[in-house]
């Protein structure tokens, strides 16, 4: 049984289609990185899994457990017991700005899982001193780099002891530089066993952090690989074209 298991997931934007019976599996401890041409559905894929996009029809479980259906009347089902199992970290950070550091990781838990404060501050710091910004705890985000901004919204998801993390080009606003931070910071993640679904453009952020590589287009998935094996030696035509064009851009080869 995988770990997390999508069947016949079919959502549309009015009568446009974004997916239609789209199927995909995550084994515990993957790391799968989905690419593909923009608008190809792979942000809003990850948002369905969030629970913060309906879907139209399908079924989607977690680790053995009903996750996202669809009744009869079309109404989505959703287990908010699962959902909690599941933790996002968006492109734009979406850190309080008003709220320190610490504030920023300590708020759900105390309001939204009732943890006393003084656990959730030792937590806290714990995770800070993990990521090397404990002495940033009292900062605010306007005072960090884009690094350090991007690690501390992956710190607050952990928060809530997730499951499952989803990651949505959360490298894409950042210098080379501060790529690596972030990189680094996922690792310690895939080291730790925590299976991860991660949207990028970035074809070398991709390579270095994937056990496997989806290729999406039209609302489904055209290819799936190893890296090594998708970014050398693509089986399908529309795979190769496009990391001929992506990989020309960024300056590497096929």
């Amino acid at each position: 049984m995988a770990f997390l298991e999508v069947s016949k997931l079919s959502k549309n934007y009015g009568v446009m289609p974004v997916f239609k019976d789209f199927d995909l599996t995550l084994e515990e401890k993957d790391r799968l990185v989905l690419i593909g041409p923009s608008g190809c559905g792979k942000s809003t894929f990850l948002r369905c899994l969030m629970g913060l996009e309906n879907i139209s029809s399908g079924d989607i479980r977690l680790n053995g457990n009903d996750y996202i259906s669809v009744n009869p009347r079309g109404r989505m089902k959703l287990q908010r017991q699962v959902q909690k199992n599941v933790g996002m970290v968006f492109q734009h950070y979406t850190l309080f700005p008003h709220f320190s550091v610490l504030s920023n990781l300590c708020l759900a838990p105390v309001y939204a899982r009732r943890m006393p404060k003084a656990e959730a501050r030792d937590k806290a710091m714990g995770l800070l001193r993990k990521f090397g910004l404990a002495e940033r705890a009292n900062y605010y985000p306007s005072q960090l780099s884009g690094g350090q901004k991007q690690r501390v919204a992956i710190a607050r998801a952990l928060m809530l002891d997730p499951r499952l993390m989803l990651f949505d080009e959360v490298t894409s606003a950042l210098d080379p530089e501060l790529v690596v931070e972030v990189e680094n910071t996922m690792m310690e993640l895939a080291e730790s066993g925590m299976p991860m679904l991660i949207v990028t453009h970035d074809m070398h952020f991709a390579r270095n952090i994937a056990t496997k590589v989806a290729f999406l287009e039209g609302g489904r998935v055209v290819e799936i690989a190893p890296p090594a094996e998708l970014f050398t030696q693509p089986k399908e035509a529309r795979t190769k074209s496009f990391l001929k064009n992506i990989l020309r851009f960024e300056g590497g080869d096929l």
